[in-house]
């Protein structure tokens, strides 16, 4: 069905006589989106984007300064997350100006989505 510029189809039957919708007005089809059914973008907005992380090792910083490094491999709607071979980082700058990291084992580690730096 090719549409014309009045935005009706151009099987679509005159003015005044729409196909059983009543009220005498012109039937207008609302335009799609172009976004077929059921297709997931690649971009997804809030902890859905997440996707993307999974099964990748990733740092966290936590709202009371720590930092965790782990391998993603589970998240909620809450942006709670599972964290595998999970370690605490622990930074340290040496009067010298020398910069030392050292990570303590944690194991499996949840971390609940709220106490989490965005």
């Amino acid at each position: 069905d090719v549409k014309n510029f009045s935005g009706r189809g151009t099987n679509a039957p005159p003015h005044g006589q729409g196909r059983g919708h009543g009220g005498g007005g012109p039937s207008v089809i609302a335009p799609t989106s172009g976004v077929p059914y059921g297709h997931v973008p690649g971009y997804l907005p809030g902890s859905s984007s997440l996707v993307e992380e999974l099964d990748k090792r990733i740092l966290i910083v936590l709202r009371d300064g720590r930092h965790l490094v782990g391998v993603l491999r589970s998240f909620d709607q809450f942006s709670n997350l599972v964290l595998e071979d999970a370690s605490e980082r622990r930074v340290h700058l040496g009067t010298d100006g020398v910069t030392c990291y050292a990570d303590v084992p944690l194991g499996v580690y949840i971390v609940r989505g709220d106490s989490m730096v965005l």
